[in-house]
């Protein structure tokens, strides 16, 4: 007997100092071994290390016994070791086990398991005496003699190679051998998927199926087919192996999968494109040899999927050419390793249902094992179950697991993780083999998982690349989630589901990124750069995409880290989320001014920082999440521009964080280091506001960056108040008054007051991102430094992206009188008002004593309000007390919000309610779930009704020429409209800016002067406001949309359009100008003699205009009109007239909406219940008969409680109930 020393016993050793025995077995039968019954002796037959084994011929009730088998005892608990770990090769499979015992110096048993020989083949034995072997009480660890009981029945052989009694730890993963594993660092997960019996029944395929089965095996042999390989490095190291083959047995070398890997492919491809029966052989007992070691189904071997696709798609291309058994084996392999079987459950109740790395190195291969089962019947039920695993795979997965979240984020490793997505790839490139088959995903699985791989692209630039806050571990690493042939893939593929050419969603997105494919260019117009706010708080991360650039604001929190360390990569990131502010633009790093040699890593963009030597930023350990100790970081988005299934988006928001630094991860970090940070995205600017930046380190200065840009060349200018730097190096504080700047790349910055900007051109050295070594780089850098030890510090600043020196002294022009208003920026919130909307970052439940719509909250939480009256209000709780690294969903979070006045719900989210008003507050109840956000519109009805006209002249009008398609005319003074029966159209163009203040619009007329020529002239909606005057040609004209009005129209009169359904009083809308006639037609323009008016009459709804008791805003809200409504009428015919649907808070035009109530008799009384709704009070009234007065027995009774138990008369058998409602006073 040898002794050998593992990697495993080294790793051990120095971790303990402890050393483990390996027995090989090689030479002769160990001294201390002994069977009672049956035969031992040495064998070549079988081995996994050296070159031979104990052969064990076993009778019924033999026992093989190990004296004084040298286990050291301070390992068998010790807490990094406690592992068994051995091998047995069983000949014959039976469906009984081996008992293995551990015995005292008394002969009493102390620990105990049983190891199944259901198999052929190697398996590995490996159990825990701390968790998961069966332990007497008081059990010691002083072990005199192991016991092996063969079973009690029958006899047989089995071989025992490489067997430590006890080792360092490792995972354990149960088995259909030790199906009872369990306790820390074990996985039942295999072994829990392996137990679940088809729910499709085994039936013959119809033919529809069968050609269908056709059609996937010939996609997946052209997939998995690459040419014809060289193979001279799979042959040498097939022949390292020693394979041998006698008969039925075969053996060799221990190897692997992972070892196996390409080798096995190469011979696969070699064969199928040759026919080569060497290469045959050779990639058959490959196989073979490699699921005699072991790897097979029901194993606990881990074959390491991101080392072993070649491997699987090797095997998959052998599959059908193997003998019948081999090819079983296979199989079950497969789908043991892939857990294919969870596509039984419909509903998959585990919490790994969907992990991204298996989507991306073995999803592909699932597919393919089940296609090229040999019993086409069972194929077909497996490619059932298949698909019945895609339907259920894309919805929302339990707490931080993997894949999808419900606002769309794709999670990795506890979090949102857009590096790595690239499993989206590899989902839609399966998608797209099943194209054409059954076998295709359902629609709503479908449109799940392509909302969440569009909402990767919503987080990158027009070129689609991403901030580098959301690399991960891989800083300045921008990978698409989707590869541009999986993105055309999907497009196809969901075109299949959706029953089109091609997905129309995705379509139009490949053609504005790669626009190569002429059959999606020629069948769906290429999308036009989506604009708005859109929050994901799962992330957290909040983006505003304006005008060709992506703004990026990214926090971290106790849940989400912001940055993952891994040995060699990212090491010093640990700033990348501290409340960073990213402006990208197309072209990505480049064009944004981020390169990783000499970059700065205590200075990213937007970010709040400790400055700390590089070094110091460098965990100590190989592993580290980059998580705070405080929990509140999201977005919210406001004026919802439309919902989709999973990602919704507003025209602009705010992002905010309470950050406490984590104090624990490494000796550098600092629990007294916190600050609070919000950014307000207005329009085409982003307002950044800090405060309590504070810490008690007096060694190390804080800062707030506002840019970091490579200076490709050093004489790359940035602009500080019109002035041009490009001296290098360069440095400066600037610390009085206004100021703006403008970095080298188009992104601007106005600084309010005097907050100690520093600003620098120089030359900086970095550490490598992987921690050895150095790189440098040109870079101009701009800053807060708040000092050492600072305490309530803060900023103010705006960002004005893609601008130039020119709009920059403009815009800070305009900032001398703030568009907006800072009404709060301390501990408790961070408030500002821009127009009619309010913005709250609410860090505590602290009542504010501002002139806002909202006074308190309950709880932390984001909230917007816009409008006058009525109001529309927008809420987010971005912390739902999720827990890191957890399958928990999150329970709903009851926040109360408390609002200044008395309000009405007109329209709200489910889970919102009236809690209650008392004439000068309401307050309202959100049940906050999932980190999504809750719109809700709110009436005053107190407010007096009140109509007002409004009058707007065009902000731009100009006419387009078709025989001068370049020319610009918007300096004239008419706009000519014109047909193009002569191929010389004329159309007018004009935009208005119709913001009516919050109010409603009732009607909205056109005045335009015409002169010249009587015409018909029709006015058209135009949905694109972003055209100027000044830049108007035919050539890049907007479309225009449905015709508003149309009429004969009189030269040098007034005309007038009825435009009402085209006017929401929102801001900017276009209309265009056209007419069929041959001759022309001249409308004033702006700058004409008589400009054209659009009037708009509005109303403020409140009040009760006709006194007949139904509020002017019910009425409105249902019959579109003050005094539309008759009290008495019976409008939907459902017994109540309108009166008493108002009073009972019910709908009056839909008959299925009144009040109703109802009663059962249980043993505990007669429960009384009713149909309650928000605002309304209720009671409840008893009598013995219709005849009898009623008494009251409960009043004052508020939503949510819709019912009520009736104790007092529970010994009666009947009586009578009355319930009353009216509106809370």
């Amino acid at each position: 007997m040898k002794l050998l020393l593992t990697s495993a016993a080294l790793f051990f050793l120095a971790a303990g100092g402890l050393q483990a025995q390996t027995i090989d077995f090689e030479g002769s039968v160990p001294a201390n071994w002994s069977a009672t019954a049956g035969s031992l002796a040495i064998s070549s037959d079988h081995y996994r290390i050296g070159s031979d084994s104990l052969r064990w011929d076993w009778v019924a009730g033999d026992t093989l016994e190990v004296a004084t088998p040298g286990i050291d005892p301070s390992k068998i608990l010790d807490f990094y070791n406690h592992t068994m770990e051995a091998f047995v090769y069983n000949e014959a499979s039976i469906n009984e086990p081996l008992t293995i015992e551990f015995l005292d110096a008394s002969g009493t048993v102390n620990y105990h398991f049983d190891f199944y020989l259901n198999y052929q083949g190697w398996r590995r034995i490996s159990r825990s005496y701390r968790y998961d072997m069966q332990a007497i009480s008081g059990s010691t660890t002083d072990i005199d003699k192991v016991v092996i009981h063969a079973p009690s029945t029958g006899s047989g052989t089995v071989f025992l190679d490489d067997w430590e009694f006890v080792r360092s730890r490792y995972t354990r993963h149960a088995s259909r051998q030790m199906p009872d594993v369990s306790g820390y660092y074990s996985d039942t997960g295999y072994i829990d998927v392996d137990a679940l019996a088809p729910n499709i029944p085994y039936a013959p395929a119809t033919a529809g199926e069968l050609a269908d089965l056709t059609t996937l095996r010939t996609y997946l042999r052209n997939w998995f087919d690459g040419g014809t390989p060289n193979i001279s490095n799979a042959t040498t190291y097939y022949n390292s192996l020693n394979i041998v083959v006698n008969g039925n047995a075969i053996k060799g070398q221990v190897t692997t999968p992972q070892e196996a890997d390409g080798h096995l492919l190469d011979l696969a491809q070699h064969f199928f494109h040759t026919g080569n029966s060497n290469s045959y052989e050779m990639a058959k007992n490959l196989l073979w040899h490699l699921n005699d070691l072991g790897y097979a189904g029901g194993s606990d071997f881990s074959y390491g999927w991101y080392d072993t696709r070649d491997y699987f798609q090797g095997l998959v291309l052998m599959l059908e050419y193997l003998p019948t058994d081999l090819r079983a084996e296979l199989v079950d392999a497969a789908m043991w390793v892939f857990k294919a079987r969870r596509s039984w459950v419909p509903e998959w109740p585990g919490d790994d249902a969907l992990s991204s790395d298996h989507v991306y190195t073995n999803f592909r291969f699932q597919l393919g094992t089940l296609a090229f089962i040999e019993d086409d019947n069972e194929a077909v039920r497996q490619l059932k179950g298949f698909k019945q695993f895609l339907d259920f795979s894309n919805v929302p997965a339990k707490g931080t697991g993997d894949w999808i979240k419900p606002d769309g984020t794709g999670f990795h490793h506890w979090t949102h993780y857009n590096h790595y997505m690239y499993a989206f790839s590899s989902y839609a490139d399966v998608l797209h083999a099943l194209i054409g088959t059954q076998f295709q995903i359902a629609q709503e699985s479908y449109e799940n998982f392509r909302d969440m791989a569009y909402a990767s692209l919503v987080m990158s630039t027009a070129s689609g690349e991403y901030a580098n806050s959301l690399c991960g571990r891989y800083p300045f690493s921008q990978p698409s989630p989707l590869n541009q042939g999986a993105f055309n893939n999907l497009a196809y593929a969901g075109g299949d589901v959706l029953g089109e050419t091609a997905d129309p969603m995705i379509a139009s997105a490949y053609n504005r990124i790669h626009g190569d494919d002429s059959t999606l260019m020629a069948n769906y117009p290429t999308e036009t750069f989506q604009e708005g706010f859109w929050q994901f708080n799962w992330s957290p991360v909040a983006v505003y995409r304006k005008d060709n650039w992506v703004a990026t604001a990214h926090g971290l929190n106790n849940v989400f880290w912001g940055t993952e360390t891994y040995s060699g990569e990212n090491r010093c990131g640990r700033y990348q989320s501290y409340g960073a502010l990213e402006i990208m633009y197309p072209g990505g790093f480049t064009a944004s001014g981020f390169h990783i040699n000499g970059w700065d890593w205590n200075r990213p963009p937007g970010t709040t920082t400790k400055v700390l030597p590089h070094a110091d930023l460098n965990p100590p350990g190989s592993r580290s999440d980059e998580r705070a100790a405080s929990t509140f970081a999201g977005g919210l988005r406001f004026n919802e521009i439309e919902a989709g299934r999973i990602l919704d988006r507003g025209e602009i928001g705010m992002y905010a964080t309470d950050f406490q630094q984590d104090g624990s991860l490494t000796p550098t970090h600092d629990g007294s280091f916190r600050f609070r940070k919000s950014w307000f995205f207005i329009d085409d600017y982003i307002v950044c506001l800090g405060s309590d930046i504070e810490c008690t380190d007096a060694s190390n200065d804080i800062i707030t960056t506002l840019f970091q840009g490579k200076l490709n060349n050093t004489s790359d200018p940035i602009v500080l108040d019109n002035s041009s730097i490009t001296a290098f190096p360069y440095s400066n504080t600037v610390v009085d008054g206004d100021h703006w700047l403008l970095d080298a790349y188009g992104t601007g910055y106005h600084i309010d007051s005097s907050q100690g900007l520093k600003i620098t051109r120089q030359n900086q050295t970095s550490l490598q991102q992987d921690g050895t070594g150095t790189t440098s780089g040109n870079f101009a850098t701009a800053w807060f430094d708040h000092g050492k030890a600072p305490s309530g510090a803060g900023y103010e600043y705006v960002v004005k992206p893609a601008t130039d020196s020119a709009g920059m002294q403009a815009f800070s022009a305009t900032m001398s009188g703030k568009p907006y208003e800072v009404l709060q920026k301390d501990s408790a919130a961070h408030v500002v008002r821009f127009g009619d909307v309010e913005a709250h970052a609410r860090f505590t439940a602290a009542v504010n004593s501002l002139d806002t719509v909202v006074k308190g909250s309950s709880e932390p939480c984001l909230v917007m309000v816009g409008g006058s009256n009525p109001i529309k209000l927008t809420m987010v709780n971005p912390d739902q007390g999720l827990e890191a690294r957890s399958y928990d969903d999150p329970a709903p979070v009851p926040v109360e919000l408390t609002l200044r006045g008395t309000w009405t719900i007109t329209d709200a989210d489910t889970g919102v309610s009236l809690l209650s008003t008392n004439g000068t507050e309401t307050t309202l109840l959100f049940m906050t779930d999932d980190l999504e956000p809750f719109d809700v519109e709110l009436l005053d009805e107190s407010v007096p009704v009140e109509e007002r006209t409004f009058e707007f002249n065009p902000i731009h009008d100009a006419h387009t020429v078709q025989s001068n398609p370049d020319t610009n005319y918007g300096v004239n003074t008419k706009l000519a409209v014109r047909s193009d029966k002569y191929d010389s159209a004329m159309n007018g163009y004009l935009m208005f800016d119709a913001d009516t203040e919050g109010m409603i619009p009732l009607s909205a007329t056109l005045k335009l002067y015409c002169s010249h020529n009587p015409i018909v002239l029709s006015v058209l909606d135009v949905a694109d406001t972003t055209w100027t005057e000044g830049a108007l040609t035919w050539n890049n004209q907007p479309p225009m949309g449905a015709v508003a009005d149309s009429r004969s129209v009189d030269a040098d009169v007034w005309e007038t359009f009825d435009v009402t359904a085209s006017v929401s009083g929102d801001g900017k809308l276009s209309f265009g100008l056209i007419s069929n006639e041959a001759s022309y037609s001249n409308v004033d323009a702006k700058e004409g003699a008589n400009a054209p008016v659009l009037e708009v009459v509005a109303v403020s709804l409140g009040g009760d205009k006709d006194a007949d008791g139904l509020p002017n805003g019910w009425e409105f809200g249902y019959f579109g009109g003050a005094t539309n409504a008759t009290a008495s009428a019976d409008d939907d015919g459902d017994g109540f007239d309108n009166l008493a649907e108002f009073i009972a808070g019910t709908n009056p035009t839909n008959e299925a909406s009144f009040f109703a109530a109802s009663s059962t008799h249980l043993p505990s009384g007669f429960v009384v219940e009713w149909s309650a709704v928000s605002n309304r009070e209720y009671g409840v009234w008893h009598s013995v008969s219709l005849t009898n007065a009623f008494t009251n027995l409960a009043a004052g009774i508020l939503f949510p409680q819709n019912s009520y138990t009736d104790t007092l008369h529970a010994g009666e058998s009947e009586g009578f109930y009355q319930v009353d409602v009216r509106p809370v006073p």
